[in-house]
């Protein structure tokens, strides 16, 4: 219900990323197949994060951590979702012609300042800033998750919820861009 149909990025697309954001996923120890494309899209300049509670054998890989604390994902991903519409980085066509319910999410996300979000998730509000002006700027920009975070409560509604933000940016336009 969230993006329409049952596919994912394509995982050979990496070496055209520009920013790849490894969202609760410790890519080299339970998905070590796919860390060649992504050390191919740094390769070409690309800026990889790692979103994680724990410093793992991925973070240390990464170009920058993020130490989140646990099951506070969903208000970092609102607070992007924030700074995207309070900054008018939203690809308004792509929103216009393939979502729904974007003025209720605006709603929603008036509640989720990068300060609020910064309080629950233990990150500085400029770190969370940052990410999504990088996020929102960057072409393209690919999100990779894998089962961190659904083991906690509420975890089926963090994807929904960090599905949204390459449907705010139209990042599934772009060979290297989506989740």
């Amino acid at each position: 219900s969230t993006v329409g149909a049952n596919v994912g990025a394509d995982g050979e697309g990496l070496p055209w990323s520009d920013l790849v954001i490894l969202w609760g996923t410790n890519t080299l120890t339970a998905n070590p197949h796919l860390w060649p494309y992504i050390r191919k899209a740094r390769d070409n300049g690309a800026t990889i994060i790692a979103i994680d509670p724990i410093r793992t054998r991925t973070a240390e890989q990464c170009d920058e951590w993020l130490p989140i604390r646990p099951g506070t994902d969903g208000a970092l991903a609102l607070a992007m979702m924030h700074v995207l519409v309070r900054d008018g980085l939203v690809d308004a066509d792509y929103v216009e012609r393939y979502t729904s319910g974007y003025d209720a999410l605006c709603a929603r996300l008036a509640e989720w300042t990068p300060d609020r979000a910064a309080q629950v998730t233990g990150l500085e509000m400029d770190e969370i800033e940052q990410l999504a002006r990088d996020y929102g700027t960057t072409r393209p920009t690919l999100i990779r998750t894998l089962i961190g975070a659904e083991h906690r409560e509420h975890g089926a509604m963090l994807f929904r919820t960090i599905a949204c933000l390459p449907l705010l940016t139209g990042a599934w336009r772009e060979r290297g861009g989506g989740l």
